[in-house]
């Protein structure tokens, strides 16, 4: 028909039309245009192809999740050394130890604004004597082996004040660098052995626990002299630290075989200066916690040294080294 020669004509025409522009050769810029435009066509189409994993970490990337490497680029450290923060805080002229003892603040206030319920908890694991008791002096609380690692979220603002933003009471430990890992690992292994974790027999503490448990169901109970006090809540804060009883002298060599413990750590409470400072805080005024404060007034761990003020008492062990594990 008319109409259907007249598309064909068109057809052949367009055909010859394109059959010229393939004859025409391009220039050497269209040909390096075209090629640089098909390369990256080509790299385009692969990498949709391949998952973007495939593809290589920038080296400032790699620097900064390795926590603190030098990997080259101007991506901010996301963890870094105390002495890292403090050189880096130097060079800007902000006071480093200004920061930290307002942190320290900061944590020894929300600590006391918990503690009672600390305590009732840490009482709740304590109820256990144990069959060493009439061997050795015990404090004026349970020994045991009982801690929690806390994990404090502080803000610090432009004028080095910090604020809290949270207490987690099951801190990660999970590492998500070399860093990381070397931070936490040491962390748990100076708090074990702050801790002083002790080898024990399951057998003989739960025979020791069954003894007790019938003990308590008949009515008898177990009289251990070295835990009388020998003052009260009154008189304690009045006495000098050579005067205080065994039971108060256990209390005491308990704390000072743990600070012996505590590695690279810092006891930023009890102290000298926080008993005075803090000690008003407390909801309630316990033994334990006066008599420590009596003791460090008085000397603290000097009193384990020869020719100091306030000497322990004949009785109470000697200190073998002064020098921290």
């Amino acid at each position: 028909t008319p109409g259907a020669e007249t598309a064909k004509q068109h057809e052949e025409e367009e055909e010859e039309e394109e059959e010229e522009e393939e004859e025409i050769p391009p220039s050497s810029d269209d040909a390096e245009e075209g090629g640089e435009e098909g390369a990256r066509r080509s790299q385009g189409e692969k990498a949709a192809a391949r998952p973007s994993a495939s593809r290589p970490r920038p080296k400032s990337a790699q620097g900064a999740a390795g926590g603190g490497g030098s990997g080259g680029g101007s991506a901010p450290v996301s963890k870094m050394s105390l002495q890292q923060l403090r050189e880096n805080m130097a060079t800007r002229g902000l006071g480093y130890d200004l920061m930290m003892d307002r942190i320290q603040d900061l944590i020894v206030k929300t600590l006391i604004a918990v503690e009672p319920e600390i305590v009732g908890f840490w009482h709740q694991g304590a109820n256990f004597q144990g069959a060493s008791s009439g061997t050795a002096p015990r404090g004026l609380g349970p020994n045991q082996n009982c801690f929690e690692i806390y994990g404090f979220d502080v803000l610090v603002d432009d004028v080095l004040r910090p604020w809290l933003l949270e207490v987690n009471i099951c801190p990660s430990l999970s590492s998500s660098s070399p860093f990381d890992k070397r931070v936490k690992t040491r962390l748990m292994a100076e708090t074990l052995t702050l801790v002083g974790v002790r080898p024990c027999n399951q057998e003989v503490i739960w025979k020791a626990v069954s003894e007790e448990r019938e003990k308590m169901r008949i009515g008898l109970q177990r009289q251990n002299k070295s835990q009388n006090k020998s003052h009260t809540i009154q008189s304690v804060s009045a006495c000098s630290a050579s005067e205080l009883g065994e039971a108060e002298w256990a209390t005491i060599v308990d704390a000072h075989d743990e600070y012996l413990r505590r590695g690279t750590l810092e006891r930023i409470y009890p102290t000298k200066e926080g008993c005075q400072l803090y000690g008003h805080l407390f909801l309630v005024q316990r033994y334990a916690n006066l008599v420590l404060s009596r003791w460090l007034q008085d000397g603290g761990e000097e009193c384990f040294e020869p020719g100091a003020k306030y000497p322990a008492p004949p009785w109470v062990p000697r200190l073998l080294s002064p020098e921290a594990c």
